[in-house]
């Protein structure tokens, strides 16, 4: 079951139902509007652009009143993305001389983003290692000073998990 079905069947709560149904309505809207066509098998896509609709958008319109097919349009866009992608890898060639000319005035040659903040050349993987690291620090740093939530509050919160 997706995140959007669990939402509808009101797994998280009113607020995620009612926010489905809203989504729902936008869906059912875009139809009315021209904004979604299908091809001669049924599967849906966007008239502004072509593509097929995505998952998400795809299982919403399937609570709506528009004629088309989950299955066929989740194998079109499936497709679609893929003679996309292969087409894309196809002739992407690397950066131009003038991205690369770019990336070196922004960022200088050979020194990673990461470093622009250290102020020194420091290898990227130690900069990995520094970050990971340093991410304790901050969480206890902020744990240190951030007040403890009470019980009742933490309950509350959790309780759509129950």
């Amino acid at each position: 079951m997706t995140r959007f079905m669990r939402e509808l069947h009101g797994d998280f709560g009113p607020f995620w139902t009612e926010n489905a149904r809203k989504e729902i309505a936008k869906m059912q809207e875009r139809a009315d509007n021209d904004e979604i066509r299908t091809n001669a098998n049924g599967a849906a896509f966007w008239n502004s652009n072509g593509r097929y609709l995505p998952q998400d958008c795809a299982e919403m319109l399937s609570f709506t009143t528009f004629p088309f097919s989950l299955e066929e349009t989740n194998r079109a866009r499936e497709a679609q993305n893929a003679t996309f992608l292969e087409d894309y890898r196809k002739s992407y060639t690397g950066p131009s001389e003038e991205e690369k000319a770019e990336m070196r005035a922004t960022f200088g040659t050979g020194i990673t983003v990461v470093n622009m903040f250290l102020g020194n050349p420091v290898n990227p993987i130690d900069c990995g290692a520094i970050a990971m690291v340093g991410g304790f620090f901050v969480v206890i740093l902020v744990s240190f000073f951030t007040p403890k939530l009470s019980t009742k509050l933490v309950e509350r919160i959790f309780k759509c998990y129950k």
